[in-house]
């Protein structure tokens, strides 16, 4: 089907896949915060310390959603406003795991009418919904601790900024 709702089910698809791999990021952010910085003092120089935190990215993007979740629940240190979100993030690798592996099976049906299809666009708002703002509380729960780390507002539009430059010179 080609239609222009098939092309609107596959864009909203797309879309709930997009901040699913935003909050995943975000959690191996957090781990990085939580793992990492507490100790960055004990690496000698800029180069050791930058290894590490390659490291840390490489190893992370391996895991899947659900282990990264697993790792940030199990963290050692963990602190109310991130605990808070737990049942959150449980609920997004639930609903990751059924975008990724039973969504079309399971709306088979609902593409041979405008309902199902309207129904099924329904399902993948909802779902991008809860993954984008789950990932706003994670932000907003790591918030003291990137200010602790000197991780402020201010220095993180000047990151965004040049990426975007960066991005524009492409």
């Amino acid at each position: 089907m080609e239609s222009e709702d098939a092309k609107e089910i596959y864009a909203h698809f797309g879309r709930a896949m997009y901040f699913t791999n935003c909050l995943e990021h975000s959690i191996v952010n957090a781990l990085c915060l939580l793992s990492l910085l507490p100790n960055r003092e004990v690496y000698s120089s800029r180069k050791e310390w930058e290894n590490l935190i390659d490291h840390h990215y490489e190893e992370s993007f391996k895991k899947c959603f659900g282990a990264l979740k697993n790792q940030l629940k199990s963290h050692p240190d963990p602190f109310p406003s991130l605990l808070a979100i737990i049942p959150d993030l449980e609920k997004c690798v639930e609903e990751r795991n059924f975008l990724a592996h039973r969504f079309y099976r399971e709306y088979a049906q609902h593409w041979f009418s405008t309902k199902g299809r309207k129904e099924m666009v329904k399902k993948l708002e909802a779902a991008s919904e809860l993954f984008n703002t789950t990932d706003e509380k994670l932000e907003d729960a790591l918030k003291p601790i990137t200010e602790k780390y000197g991780i402020t507002e201010e220095i993180l539009q000047k990151y965004y900024s040049e990426m975007q430059e960066e991005a524009e010179n492409y």
